[in-house]
């Protein structure tokens, strides 16, 4: 797991550059499990690879707790919205060699940016290289339902977007920041070649596919959730995206074939779980046509129900499936507040991650086997 954060100023709640110093002085607790952002006003925290749910859960609590308290010694408050709330503009970047390279040479892209955009990434593995890219292509019509429910940035910039997830649209003005093509080692090779040659990505890590094979770490990354305060959304997603790949995976070595879906469906799926999230229209992963995104997610589901029973993780899904239609996405619940007379300052504090308090579902006390 990997889950960025933006940095505001304790008083101002405006997003603050103090990246480099609470990377800095966090390092010498996480390590390399913080690490540095494009932009000077985040930081980004990074998990090991866990098997069990309560393993993972446990240690982002602890990433995430450790991360606001460091932020608080340096004055900031460590937010996890996907999208800045109230920033400056324009927007700074990490004082670092490739980060500055980057200012530099995409500068047209940086300016067209309003906030600073913050994702969870989920890192599937192990896997061989041939199969990261079969997984890629069979998770492509799938990834709009994932990025549904953890919508949460219908503000940016000091004023409301007009969708659920304004990350998607900000990020979406790097031209690379797209669904993957159907992938095969020669398309991917030949396509990483060209964008790097061509100028368009300054390295194979500038390449924003939602999901690709990670050029790091044998798996699959997927990048299609924004930043989310309330952990269960996060688990959920992570849990759901875990079985789905499970079971893919087995009909992938079983020899089967992933739904004919056009790159256009694709994207407009995308676009719709941006502005109304769960509970509007979307895209049938099974045949493009056109489906709510509720009848999407419970094809999901289905589709995901043996890689659940295999991890064990059936009762759970269940259980914060239903935790969040009762607490509805982060997006909801920022819009809910505004429009019950709290103001954009308010919202700040609702997202900052506490240093101590956790209500997620999975901090009952523990169950059997944990």
């Amino acid at each position: 797991m990997e889950e960025e954060f933006y940095l505001a100023d304790r008083e101002s709640l405006r997003a603050v550059s103090r990246g480099s110093e609470v990377v800095a002085n966090a390092g010498a607790v996480l390590g390399e499990r913080v690490q540095a952002e494009l932009f000077a006003s985040q930081v980004e925290l990074v998990s090991a690879p866990h098997m069990a749910a309560a393993d993972l859960r446990d240690e982002l609590l602890f990433l995430r707790q450790t991360g606001a308290a460091f932020a608080a010694s340096s004055g900031c408050l460590l937010v996890a919205c996907g999208s800045a709330v109230l920033n400056d503009w324009p927007l700074p970047v990490f004082d670092t060699g490739r980060y500055r390279e980057i200012g530099r040479r995409f500068e047209s892209v940086l300016h067209r940016m309003r906030a600073e955009p913050s994702g969870c990434h989920v890192h599937l593995g192990t896997l061989a290289w041939s199969e990261a890219l079969a997984l890629t292509n069979h998770l492509r019509p799938w990834l709009p339902v994932l990025q549904a429910l953890c919508v949460n940035s219908p503000f940016a910039g000091g004023r409301q977007r007009g969708c659920l997830s304004w990350r998607y649209f900000d990020f979406g003005t790097w031209p690379q920041a797209r669904p993957a093509p159907i992938l095969t080692e020669s398309v991917y090779a030949r396509q990483m070649d060209s964008w790097v040659s061509d100028g368009k990505i300054l390295d194979r890590r500038m390449m924003y596919w939602y999901a690709r094979p990670s050029e790091h770490v044998p798996t699959v990354e997927i990048r299609v959730a924004d930043a989310n305060w309330d952990l269960d959304v996060i688990m959920l997603m992570v849990l759901l995206a875990r079985g789905l790949g499970t079971a893919l995976l087995a009909e992938i070595r079983a020899g089967g074939c992933f739904p004919q879906i056009g790159r256009g469906q694709v994207e407009r799926a995308h676009r719709l779980a941006a502005a109304t999230g769960p509970v509007g229209p979307g895209i049938s992963p099974l045949t493009g046509a056109a489906l709510p995104m509720s009848a999407c997610l419970q094809l999901l589901l289905d589709r995901a129900r043996p890689g659940l029973e295999a991890a064990g993780d059936v009762e759970l899904v269940a259980e914060l499936m239903a935790n969040l239609r009762v607490r509805r996405t982060g997006a909801e619940r920022q819009l809910g507040l505004v429009q019950s007379g709290g103001t954009l300052r308010d919202l700040v504090r609702m997202a900052a991650i506490e240093e101590v308090a956790d209500d997620s579902v999975m901090a009952e006390p523990a169950r059997p086997g944990r």
